[in-house]
């Protein structure tokens, strides 16, 4: 009937379908079996097209054209924020390239770069923005600091790979050259002739210079050798001028000037000049050894000037000032035995800069510098002697003495004349003086030693304690080495006075003098009035600015207790004066 005629169909329909279905999973299961077969042929259109298998050495190279296109499209734009990331990726990616050899693209880029980074103008950078300026400023640093002469050595050294073992063919077949790289005590003058000719060099190779000179004084067998390589490899180390040292390098060189200062003294009997007029080697080294010091000792104050004086690393800086006292104090005999007065009259100072403070922990007695630094009769160096000793003896609390001896100096009428870090201790010397006048109730005369300092509206910079300000538009714009120069004038932090202190002591002086001169104006009403003799601007500016403000609270600190309290003292009510001047926020007493 046409019913089971149409079931039939209905059937017959079903019974393709689920063949149809069958052959088609049938089809993909074969397909995904043919992958793993050698040899065997895709049936589908996409796996027509053979796949390209890349090798680990091209697709490092296809990285590096990336970073390189990247930091041109950044240089471009100057997105130097970019730029400085892909910097990092770049030094990485090379530095994993270097086992297949670098391309010249890649040294073509570095001298490109260099290029840009030292040819672009001051006053192209200050166009930039301000984060993208700093960060120009920090990759041209960091490229400094980066050898690109290490990946240029590596990548042109042959090798072969046989299996999974690469072959040096530079150590497997050249043993001449291995030759020549063995360091002897016969080659060993040569090989610091070689080294300190590329001092000075952008590109010169200060680290593997330095590691090759700690293997010339592993194998020198004389003094006189010894003494010539440890000239050589402190000079070398000290070629480090972009950044400050670290506690760690800093006390490497104090160790390897304790081992030249061993040689000098040992050796002290051998500096007279030899029979055909040269002089002697050791009376060469002992020079250098002078020079040497100095440097160091400027770097240990560049260090703890810009080292976070909240952090270990600012103790550890400070132990190693210890240690480099201790050599300072040695190099003086050194000195004396070689008759470098020069020498001896500034290693004493700097030692007495180092240590007057230090009472109890000072390796040399200061009084002994002192007379020392005296008996030079060089007036660059007595003055701030002077300067040190008024401080001394203002902090032993002797006033009097030390009043009596700057007095009679008359340092301020030659001050002037001297260097920017003998004026900035002869402000800290007034200081001193002020304070302890203060402590001592001379109240006139710490009024009149604090009153410039405290009335120049920065009194950090006149301490030495905050960089001077330059003004980029201006002439008072430094270089990098302006500013290090700047930075190594400061004083540690250890040293630091507290200027609100400073501030609070000169207010008070300055309310306790200057008020009741006021009210004895006022009062002489039919008699000439009294000449004026204190003219606290400095509080009379902080009082007006009280009054000016619309809405005054109670006091909250040493500055505000300090103006509640002159208010009270105008109005003649000297008890509520009293009280407040000794409420805990005044940090005074």
């Amino acid at each position: 009937s046409d019913s089971d005629a149409m079931v039939e169909d209905d059937e017959e329909e079903e019974e393709e379908a689920v063949d149809a279905e069958e052959q088609e999973r049938q089809k993909e299961l074969q397909s995904r079996r043919s992958r793993f077969l050698v040899g065997a042929e895709s049936s589908s259109e996409e796996e027509d097209v053979q796949r390209v298998v890349k090798s680990q050495k091209d697709k490092i190279y296809e990285e590096l054209d990336a970073i390189r296109e990247a930091m041109g499209d950044g240089i471009d734009e100057d997105e130097w924020i970019e730029v400085g990331d892909d910097f990092d990726r770049l030094i990485k990616t090379a530095t994993r390239a270097v086992r297949y050899g670098l391309p010249e693209t890649f040294f073509d880029f570095v001298d490109f770069l260099e290029d840009v980074l030292s040819g672009k103008s001051a006053e192209s950078v200050k166009k930039l923005k301000a984060d993208d300026a700093r960060a120009f400023t920090t990759l041209k640093q960091r490229f400094k600091k980066t050898d690109f002469s290490v990946f240029r050595r590596e990548s042109e050294v042959p090798s072969v790979t046989v299996g999974a073992e690469r072959v040096d063919q530079s150590v497997a077949g050249m043993s001449g050259q291995a030759d020549s790289d063995e360091i002897t005590p016969a080659n060993v003058a040569q090989r610091i002739q070689d080294i300190m000719g590329t001092r000075g060099r952008r590109k010169g190779e200060r680290v593997e210079n330095i590691a090759v000179l700690r293997r010339c004084l592993a194998v020198a067998n004389t003094p006189e050798l010894r003494g010539q390589v440890l000239v050589a490899l402190l000079s070398t180390q000290l070629d480090q001028s972009q950044t400050a040292f670290s506690s760690q390098q800093l006390s490497t060189l104090v160790d390897d000037a304790s081992a030249l200062i061993d040689i000098s003294l040992t050796s002290s009997g051998s500096h007279v000049p030899a029979v055909d007029g040269e002089v002697s080697p050791f009376l060469v080294q002992a020079l250098s050894l002078g020079s040497l010091l100095k440097r160091c000792d400027e770097e240990m104050s560049i260090a703890m000037n810009t080292c976070d004086h909240h952090s270990p690393a600012y103790l550890e800086l400070v132990k190693v000032e210890m240690r480099l006292i201790g050599q300072m104090a040695r190099a003086v005999t050194v000195f004396q035995t070689f008759s470098f007065d020069e020498f001896v009259g500034d290693m004493q100072l700097r030692l007495l800069q180092r240590t007057f403070y230090r009472t109890k922990t000072s390796p040399v007695p200061v009084d002994s510098l002192l007379r020392a630094v005296y008996a030079t009769g060089d007036e660059a160096l007595q003055l701030p002697a002077l300067l040190f000793h008024v401080t001394i003896l203002a902090g032993r609390g002797r006033y009097s003495e030390a009043r009596q001896l700057f007095t009679q100096s008359r340092a301020a009428d030659s001050v002037h004349k001297h260097s920017p870090s003998t004026q900035v201790l002869y402000n800290r010397t007034l200081v001193h003086l002020g304070l302890a006048a203060f402590r001592a109730g001379h109240f006139a005369d710490a009024y009149y030693c604090l009153q410039e300092i405290c009335s120049s509206g920065r009194p950090k910079e006149v301490l030495g304690q905050a960089m001077p300000y330059a003004d980029p538009q201006g002439s008072g714009k430094r270089g990098q080495e302006g500013e290090r120069q700047e930075r190594a004038r400061l004083i540690p932090h250890h040293l630091h006075f507290n200027v609100e202190l400073v501030d609070s002591v000169f207010s008070i002086v300055s309310m306790a003098l200057e008020l009741p001169q006021s009210a004895a104006q006022h009062a002489a009403v039919h008699q000439p009035a009294p000449r004026k003799i204190f003219q606290a601007r400095h509080l009379k500016r902080i009082l007006d600015a009280h009054e000016r403000s619309l809405f005054n609270g109670p006091p909250e600190n040493s500055r505000e207790t300090i103006v509640a309290a002159s208010r009270a003292l105008a109005r003649a009510d000297w008890r509520r004066c009293v009280e407040l001047l000794s409420t805990p926020a005044v940090k005074l007493w």
